[in-house]
């Protein structure tokens, strides 16, 4: 990709960004922590491929992409109340209850 013109420093960034946030944000969603923040920036990181992608290969195939889109558009569609079995909701309830013994 340098010999596009992109700074080789600026694809290091993005390597690692993308390599971590992946990593981050799949574990936090799988556990259900901060799950909207997580979905966010696996959308960012999900942009910042699809450009990257664009780069190295201006006509490049959606079925890298595509699935992963949906993914998340479905996860953000859907009411926070059928999501039980994460972290954020045993969080949310324990709140309540600490709110309802003072």
């Amino acid at each position: 990709m340098s010999k596009i013109g992109i700074p080789k420093f600026l694809i290091i960034t993005g390597v690692w960004f993308t390599s971590y946030i992946e990593l981050i944000g799949g574990f936090l969603l799988i556990i259900g922590f901060a799950k909207y923040y997580a979905m966010y920036l696996l959308g960012l990181d999900l942009i910042i491929a699809s450009i990257a992608f664009g780069f190295m290969k201006p006509m490049w195939d959606m079925k890298f992409v595509f699935p992963r889109l949906v993914i998340l558009i479905f996860l953000l569609v859907i009411p926070s109340d059928w999501d039980i079995i994460s972290v954020d909701y045993v969080w949310s309830l324990i709140k309540f209850i600490r709110s309802i013994a003072k």
